[in-house]
This record gives C-alpha cells, structure tokens and sequence, in this order.
C-alpha cells in the first residue's frame, strides 16, 4: 500500500484529503506544521508522495522544503497545496523538489487524480527505462 504525506495545519483539510486517498488504496500519514512532517518523514522511509501547504506554524512549508534540501534526504514527489501564489516563492519550491504548485481551494477527489497520474506516469517512464 502507498503511503501519502499530508502536511497541513488545518484538519479539515487534512481530514478531506484522507478520506479522498483512502479510497485509492493510500495509507494516510498526517503532520500539523514542517516540523511533524519532517518527522514523519523520518520515521517512514516509503512515502510515496508528500502534500504540503506553505502557510503553517512552527515551520511553514518552504522551511520544511529547505530543510529536507539541507539535509540531503532523496524524497518522493512533493505537490504543494496552497492559497499562495508567487511566482519568486513558486520557483524557489521547484527548486527545491515541488513537482506541481496548486492553489487552493481544490476538491480532494481532483488532487486525488492529479496524485495517481502523476504516480502512474513516473511508473511507466520507470518500466522503460530499464
């Protein structure tokens, strides 16, 4: 079973999310702010895929994403969910291993299929290459 990291300070939020995921067959992890989020990602090795928010307390997520660059850790596809959209703050996350910026508010069934194509894709560029 995959794993899915929602990082997100809002359970109303995160609770939309996992019951979006849960039904594709996704184990849901669930983090407050930066800092539980780095934690969980310690602490799980298989995540498949990381949702983050940008806007948090205690560590927001750009401060996570620095975090997780300084600290050198090979990470799973990350998809930032937000209501902010900056264009300076969109590239630096690129930078830093955002795969795709989208803006809240979304319907979680929709980033729920957005997540699995991704995932599919990677899948399949993966069989060919080898």
């Amino acid at each position: 079973m995959r794993k899915v990291l929602l990082v997100d300070d809002s359970p109303v939020i995160r609770t939309g999310f996992k019951n979006a995921f849960s039904k594709s067959e996704f184990e849901c992890l669930e983090a407050e702010d930066g800092l539980q989020g780095l934690d969980a990602i310690s602490n799980h090795g298989d995540i498949s895929v990381i949702i983050l928010d940008f806007n948090m307390p205690n560590m927001n997520g750009m401060e996570m994403l620095v975090e997780l660059d300084r600290i050198g850790k090979a990470l799973p596809p990350i998809f930032m969910v937000t209501t902010e959209y900056e264009e300076e703050i969109v590239k630096k996350c690129e930078t830093l291993g955002v795969k795709a910026w989208i803006v809240k508010p979304i319907d979680p069934e929709s980033l729920n299929r957005i997540i699995l194509k991704y995932l599919k894709t990677q899948e399949e560029k993966a069989k060919v290459a080898h």
